[in-house]
């Protein structure tokens, strides 16, 4: 009977000896101790960052407590380092459940990049999370990191607009009652989660650099970055000291180690989820970094079973508390028509970027127009596999031709006061472009051989006449006043049909390319993509290049390897693209128009 009446006191005798770091603690269980009363009471009412992610082993101080990442201030940004198998993207997942269990999706939001394994995939279901993609998505990977780069640069905008000087005085603004104005950008603390760093830069040179500028400029505006690695080494040298957060699992290599002594990290046991941490106690006549062992949490709530590693239990339960939803990632539409562009481009106050421009394309980066901007460059190229798109392009910037300038051939009347006018020379082996101006604005158009020579012999006298005197003055040269008429555009559609080399017709021309500011060119070139290592035989598009002409990519072979500095091109749907500059490259979608062919 004694026994019995003290079994019902509630009692726990000092432990002297824990349990062994064998079985992960469920996140939820772990998140009561680190809150200290279950995690629904006050659900939200966290007012920093900090995340417990697991447990760690202290036999001197007879305990365990949470293992945490602190995000709030200088460690922002997270790189979780681990050999294959030790449980890298498990620590992900449940680095996302906890935070899902401390915050409301008002306060953080996750975007992720599955490229180790689809376990990441359990996770997309929460409230909190906005998108999961991985390598078969490659379009919804570069939405991803464009949508959070956006966010970067208008923060960057609104916070000097709104007297924000921190990301504490926007959360104190934002969640902790305290007056002033905050953005209305839809986003709390944003985190982009990259799943193997490596696998990511191996396949998008372009993507990755943008990841590194969020990963240098992403903490001070609330955007912070989440990595996977094996070795740091797989980082690269501009970032590798972004990362103010580390949670170091089983290592590759124990040379990777800083928080504790590599001959320390030696004895991190071969089991998922197993790592170290320096001492984080004062310990006397003991090596600070000698290490205390840690074990992650597992990503599933209590009531599953010890061998449950899905998320799903968590993200039923946080969704039963709340309503609201993570910003999706926006993405354009598999056809964008001239018109949408043209609504797009009116109401377009940037810049610097051609705005008032041909407007052809939408960037992926920011969905806003894409310009040929003239002030910058006179020309354009346009590569790709067959029924990508590339004909197209050419019909939609001339019909941007027609909507902004007046019609210019010799036969047309003339333009009005203060009007530009346009005057097109045609070379169309394939007959589809024939209808796509009126002939008020198409001077010539050529489609053999023969009719392409002649023509290219009167464009050149055209031109020749157009070059400037010698003797004149600065101002006579800015202003451009030896000659008047109208912007002439060399159209060429699949330049690959005309014979290369010295037998280029296209040769008389190739010398007022380089100068085309002076007398009014621009050239506007299409070739298919196949053996494009060698355009470089073709003397037009040699001059362009050399003129760092602005070049799209569409549907291409990544195997012909790099085209434009470290930029290679790959497999895209119709009437998508690289448009690589002189040394960045962003991904646009053509502008499709109809035209009779």
């Amino acid at each position: 009977m004694i026994i019995d009446q003290l079994r019902k006191i509630k009692f726990e005798p000092y432990r002297l000896w824990q349990p062994p770091l064998t079985v992960p603690v469920a996140i939820d269980e772990l998140v009561n101790r680190f809150l200290g009363h279950p995690w629904q009471k006050d659900y939200g009412s966290a007012r920093n960052l900090v995340f417990p992610i697991g447990i760690i082993d202290r036999p001197f101080k007879h305990d365990q407590p949470p293992w945490t990442v602190d995000t709030s201030g200088p460690g922002a940004n997270v790189l979780i380092l681990g050999a294959g198998g030790s449980g890298k993207t498990t620590a992900l997942q449940t680095l996302i459940c906890s935070a899902a269990l401390t915050h409301t999706p008002e306060q953080v939001q996750f975007y992720c990049l599955a490229y180790s394994s689809t376990a990441l995939t359990t996770v997309a279901r929460f409230p909190h999370v906005g998108e999961v993609a991985g390598p078969t998505d490659p379009y919804g990977v570069r939405r991803t990191v464009a949508e959070l780069l956006a966010l970067v640069r208008e923060r960057k905008r609104s916070f000097l607009e709104h007297g924000i000087a921190s990301m504490e005085m926007f959360r104190r603004r934002k969640f902790g009652g305290e007056a002033g104005p905050v953005p209305n950008d839809g986003f709390g603390d944003v985190y982009l989660v990259i799943d193997n760093y490596r696998a990511l830069a191996e396949e998008n040179e372009v993507l990755i650099e943008q990841v590194n500028l969020i990963i240098n400029q992403g903490p001070s505006f609330g955007v912070h970055v989440v990595v996977t690695a094996d070795r740091e080494s797989e980082l690269r040298p501009p970032v590798r000291s972004g990362f103010g957060s580390r949670v170091e699992l089983r290592l590759a290599a124990v040379e990777d180690a800083k928080l504790v002594r590599s001959r320390f990290a030696k004895d991190v046991p071969v089991k998922p989820g197993r790592g170290m941490v320096a001492v984080n106690y004062v310990r006397l006549d003991s090596d600070p970094q000698a290490g205390l062992h840690t074990l992650v949490a597992r990503p599933a709530l209590g009531s599953t079973p010890d061998n449950v590693f899905e998320s799903d239990s968590v993200v039923a339960a946080v969704s039963r508390l709340t309503t609201a939803q993570a910003p999706p990632v926006r993405r354009l539409p598999a056809r964008f028509g001239v018109e949408q562009v043209r609504e797009l481009a009116a109401r377009d106050t940037r810049q610097g970027v051609g705005v008032g421009g041909i407007a052809w394309a939408i960037s992926e980066l920011d969905l806003q127009p894409v310009y040929l901007n003239f002030a910058e460059n006179s020309h354009l190229m346009v590569t790709g596999r067959r029924e990508c798109g590339r004909t197209t392009t050419l019909a939609t910037i001339m019909s941007e031709i027609g909507r902004l300038y007046a019609p210019g051939a010799s036969s047309a009347p003339p333009p009005p006061p203060g009007r530009p006018s346009a005057q097109v020379w045609l070379v169309d082996p394939r007959r589809q472009l024939l209808t796509a101006l009126g002939s008020d604005y198409v001077e010539k158009f050529a489609y053999n051989l023969d009719g392409v020579v002649a023509m290219m012999g009167e464009l050149s006298a055209a031109l020749a006449g157009r070059e400037p005197p010698p003797g004149l003055s600065a101002e006579e040269l800015l202003s451009r006043s030896w000659w008047s008429g109208p912007e002439i555009f060399l159209i060429v559609d699949d330049i690959q049909q005309l014979p290369p080399g010295f037998d280029s017709p296209l040769h008389k021309v190739v010398p007022f390319v380089n100068r085309a500011a002076d007398v009014g060119l621009h050239v506007i070139v299409t070739r298919t993509f196949g053996g494009w290592s060698s355009a470089g035989s073709d003397p037009m598009l040699r001059a362009l290049h050399q003129a760092n002409a602005p070049l799209l990519v569409m549907d291409a072979d990544p195997d012909e390897g790099f085209i434009r500095g470290k930029m290679k091109g790959g497999p895209l749907p119709r009437g998508r693209g690289l448009l690589m500059a002189e040394d960045t490259g962003v991904f646009v979608q053509v502008a499709a128009t109809e035209w009779r062919r």
